[in-house]
This record gives structure tokens, C-alpha cells and sequence, in this order.
């Protein structure tokens, strides 16, 4: 539906009459015009599904159940995010029949769930939904199913950190890493280094939970992330200036980061800005081959600088060619900051 408003109204243009009748009268003598105009959807081919329901979760699935008074036999289920729009977006699955148990969610993540069925007679219902789901933390399971993505949006009762992230204050300053509703990029939460508080040099990590690498021919992993410096608003530069490294390696130590992916000593940017594999710098690709690494995040800002904010963490699998690869591993050195 769409509104104009036209102040003054033009006289002698658009009159108004009473529905009792009587005589009308120019509508310019009320100083405005409102119009309103409403569009039209395509009806839906068969009848939307009810009672949808998630039960019997765990920390990667959710048992779903609905009822199709259609009878229509195909059903998609599509989530995703919370607040994401299931016609344009997330992720879909097709199944035949209710029950259907999803199997690919993160641990500790909130999730909006909508079925839509595929019509007997073609076409489809519209969606039903969402019901809301929260997966349970588990901290134990290596992450085996990617893309890895961390929001920061979601915490478990008890936890002030979401599932798997680990943190470190190296320097025992009381300073470190910690979930904030400040500046977030998306959703409401970001992860904030308060380097505005700091009386030293900050020498803070934290960490992804473990990622199982399978290892597959022609398969890296990329690491990506949003990032900004502290100040007022959302355009310019800060007054401040922070430094960050990103390594991974086989323990969440500082002993074992072992692989610089990126680095960047003077981010000042109050805009979020992306580093990944088109930025400068260049996020490296993760190890080649099988093994299970963790991703850290390394704030080494000098002492009495602002605050430094990350949000939007992903590691997702890239099909490289030896060439591109050789070229990616070799961005951090071609670009160096």
C-alpha cells in the first residue's frame, strides 16, 4: 500500500462529499491531500499448512510437526536468522511428510522456521510461520558442518558468551573481550574490546570453538569478519587507533596459534568494514588438508586507545584452484598494512 500526501492541495483539483449527501466542497480548503493506493498478490494455489511446532531440540536439530489440510504431499521448510524473509532468503529443505527433523542448525543460535507446500495442482500455499527456535550450547562438538557463522547474537541461560567463544586476558588487566549491545552490525550484539578503559597495552584473544577441517580435494576454508574502531556515529574516523591479528592453530592458547590469517595495526574506520578474501588485507585461507583448528582474535592496540567491535564471523569452504590458492596465501605479504 502506498501513501502521497500533498500539502497545500491544489485548489479546484479534488472536492469532498459528505456521504449524506449534499454539496461538495474543494478539498484545497483543508490545506492537504492523502491518497492512498493498495497493490495485489497472486492468490495461493492451495491452503497454507497449521499447528506448526519445533520439539525435541538439540544442539544441531529440531524436530518439526504441522498439519496441511491441502493434502498437498511436498512441503519446503526454509529457515534461517531470526527476522530474515523466507521469500527472498535462508535456507530450504523439501520433504514429503510431517514429522521432519532439521539437522544442519548451530548450536546456540536462534532460528525462525516457515513451511510452505508445494501444491498437488502446482504452485504453492503461502508460508506458515515462523515458530522460533533456540539450539542448546554445547562447548564439547568440534564444528563439522559449514559455513561456521557467529553473530554474537545468542547466548544460553547461565552463559555470557555464546556457544564454543573462549576468551583470554594474556595481560591479566581485568580488560578483555565481552559480548555488547554497542555498534553491532547486525542483529543486536557484537563482541567489544573496551580498549578506552585500558591503562596498558592490550594483549586480549578470543576464540572460535574448534573447527573440524575435512580435508576435501580443492576445498580451503576462509575466514571473514566485520570490524570497527570506538567514536561517535557511524561515518568518518576515530581518534583512536587499534591493531588486531588473526591467527588460527590446534589449541585455543597463544602458544598454539601458529597460522597469521590477517593483520591490520591501524584500523580507525567507524564504518563496519569486511575482512575476507577480497579485502585489504587479505584474510589467508585456513590450513590445507584434515585437521582441527581454532580461530583467534588477537586485540594488541596500545594502552589508553578506544574500543575495537567485531561482528559477523563466518569461516565457509572456497573451491580453489592451485593457482588461487598459492595467490590467496600469498595476499597478506602482496598487501601488507
Amino acid at each position: 500500500m502506498g501513501v502521497q500526501i500533498e500539502v497545500p492541495a491544489r485548489p479546484a483539483t479534488y472536492y469532498t462529499l459528505p456521504v449524506a449527501g449534499g454539496t461538495p466542497s474543494d478539498f484545497a480548503s483543508q490545506g492537504y491531500r492523502l491518497m492512498l493506493e493498495a497493490g495485489t498478490v497472486a492468490p495461493a494455489s492451495c491452503a497454507s499448512v497449521t499447528g506448526l511446532a519445533a520439539t525435541n531440540l538439540t544442539a544441531t536439530g529440531a524436530t518439526l510437526t504441522f498439519t496441511d489440510p491441502a493434502a498437498a504431499g511436498s512441503y519446503q521448510i526454509i529457515y534461517g536468522p531470526v527476522g530474515f524473509d523466507p521469500t527472498t532468503g535462508g535456507t530450504t529443505v523439501t520433504t514429503t511428510a510431517s514429522p521432519y527433523t532439521l539437522t544442519a542448525l548451530q548450536p546456540g543460535n536462534t532460528y525462525d522456521i516457515y513451511v510452505r507446500s508445494n501444491c498437488a495442482g502446482g504452485g504453492n500455499s503461502y508460508v506458515a510461520g515462523p515458530v522460533n527456535v533456540i539450539t542448546p550450547c554445547v562447548n564439547t562438538a568440534a564444528i563439522s558442518g559449514f559455513p561456521y557463522l557467529e553473530t554474537f547474537d545468542n547466548t544460553v541461560a547461565g552463559q555470557s558468551l555464546p556457544c564454543g567463544i573462549t576468551v583470554l586476558d594474556a595481560n591479566a588487566d581485568a580488560t578483555t573481550w565481552r559480548i555488547s549491545t554497542e555498534f553491532p552490525y547486525s542483529g543486536t550484539r557484537n563482541i567489544r574490546y573496551q580498549g578506552i578503559v585500558a591503562s596498558v597495552a592490550a594483549n586480549d584473544w578470543f576464540f572460535t570453538p574448534a573447527l573440524a577441517l575435512p580435508g576435501t580435494a580443492n576445498t580451503r576454508f576462509q575466514v571473514a569478519f566485520r570490524y570497527r574502531a570506538a567514536g561517535t556515529g557511524n561515518t568518518g574516523t576515530s581518534a583512536y587507533t587499534e591493531s588486531l591479528e588473526v591467527k588460527s592453530g590446534a589449541a585455543a592458547t597463544v602458544a598454539g596459534q601458529t597460522n597469521l590469517l590477517y593483520t591490520n595495526s591501524a584500523i580507525n574506520n567507524l564504518v563496519y568494514a569486511q575482512a575476507g578474501g577480497t579485502s585489504t588485507p587479505v584474510v589467508a585461507y585456513l590450513p590445507a588438508g584434515a585437521s582441527t583448528q581454532y580461530v583467534g582474535f588477537h586485540v594488541n592496540s596500545a594502552a589508553l586507545q578506544g574500543n575495537l567491535y567485531i561482528d559477523d564471523l563466518s569461516v565457509t569452504a572456497v573451491t580453489v584452484t592451485a593457482t588461487t590458492s598459492e595467490a590467496l596465501l600469498r595476499a597478506i605479504s602482496v598487501f601488507p598494512n
